[in-house]
């Protein structure tokens, strides 16, 4: 199954009260810069199944965010520059986190269980507000293949602190 939230000439929110598990795919996108599409979930956590994906579409439109809780067990696939906002925001043994943009965390750092792979590709991954929490499961994988950062290898920009700890 397939819940996308998209816009084009207006906003696009869309409040869930209760938490949920994913086991198929959400995207969020916004197709004219001028709006853009979020996703509230205002009691319980969004648990993203082990064959999950959540994306951010990589089109020209404004923001997407989220607000809410969040257990990513599956793929977390930032193809344009995701804001969330959640007192709890957990990758865990099983998730990946991906993709060549921003994720602006506010109200939480990243508890980092599972993987963080920067780019697509190669590409540059950068986690703005938050710190990353690295546990002794989680992985970090990269690229590498050339001389510069973000075209022929990949790379992580941490903005705040991180602390490293894990393979």
């Amino acid at each position: 199954s397939k819940l996308s939230i998209d816009c084009d000439s207006y906003y696009s929110d869309l409040t869930i009260d209760s938490g949920f598990i994913n086991n198929g795919t959400i995207e969020l996108d916004a197709l004219n810069g001028n709006y853009s599409s979020s996703l509230t979930i205002t009691n319980g956590t969004l648990i993203n199944a082990t064959n999950g994906l959540f994306q951010t579409k990589n089109s020209t439109g404004g923001t997407r965010s989220f607000t809410g809780k969040m257990e990513n067990h599956g793929t977390l696939k930032l193809d344009n520059n995701f804001s969330v906002s959640s007192s709890s925001f957990v990758n865990d043994t099983t998730g990946i986190i991906n993709g060549s943009k921003t994720l602006s965390l506010t109200g939480t750092n990243l508890e980092n269980n599972g993987t963080i792979s920067p780019g697509t590709s190669p590409g540059t991954l950068t986690l703005n507000g938050g710190n990353l929490v690295n546990t002794s499961a989680s992985n970090f994988n990269v690229e590498i293949g050339g001389y510069t950062a973000g075209t022929e290898f990949d790379k992580l920009i941490i903005q705040n602190t991180a602390n490293l700890s894990g393979n």
